[in-house]
């Protein structure tokens, strides 16, 4: 699968979400949406950010 979209984050952008993602204070689905915009961004595909999210969910 390829990539559908490219995500370019700014330095101010990706701290924003890195900030979101380390707290873990926010919503689920915010913290889950953040991850796949820093996977997204460091090139990652669409592929391998579903099955790292699947991966997580059955091992919590």
């Amino acid at each position: 699968m390829s990539k559908k979209y490219k995500i370019n984050l700014g330095e101010s952008q990706r701290q924003e979400l890195l900030d979101i993602v380390k707290k873990g204070s926010a919503k689920a689905r915010k913290i889950r949406r953040a991850h796949t915009l820093l996977m997204a961004a460091d090139g990652k595909t669409d592929e391998t950010s579903l099955s790292l999210r699947v991966v997580r969910c059955c091992f919590i």
